[in-house]
């Protein structure tokens, strides 16, 4: 996989201890990254991450990635074709927000970086 070519694990320690402490609302990656995240369990899977009405309200923008038993799960919302995913200018096409987040905060403002990104209001 890309993401063992170019790693560095110190790097990936550090973000899954610093995700473990709640010091990251959002993971913003392509399906590399995330692919690399949801093997580590470093992303949440969104059923049971959100509330009922906030899930059904996101339905149409999610994707799934294998868990590391290689179960599939929903694990991101897909934001590539907002104007806030390409106004980021990150470099690649497939721009998705996944949900690293162990506090309250960290779910509250996910919530609000989607209203943002989306264009639309979420349930609370």
């Amino acid at each position: 996989a890309e993401y063992i070519q170019t790693s560095n694990s110190t790097d990936y320690s550090i973000l899954s201890s610093d995700c473990d402490l709640g010091s990251n609302d959002v993971i913003i990656s392509n399906s590399t990254g995330l692919r690399y995240c949801a093997s580590q369990n470093i992303i949440k899977p969104l059923k049971g991450y959100m509330s009922e009405a906030v899930y059904t309200a996101l339905e149409p923008y999610m994707v799934s990635f294998d868990d590391p038993n290689g179960t599939e799960r929903t694990y991101a919302i897909d934001i590539s074709d907002t104007q806030f995913a390409k106004d980021l200018t990150l470099g690649y096409s497939d721009v998705y927000v996944a949900f690293p987040g162990a506090t309250d905060r960290n779910y509250t403002n996910s919530l609000r970086l989607l209203e943002y990104a989306l264009g639309i209001d979420l349930p609370e």
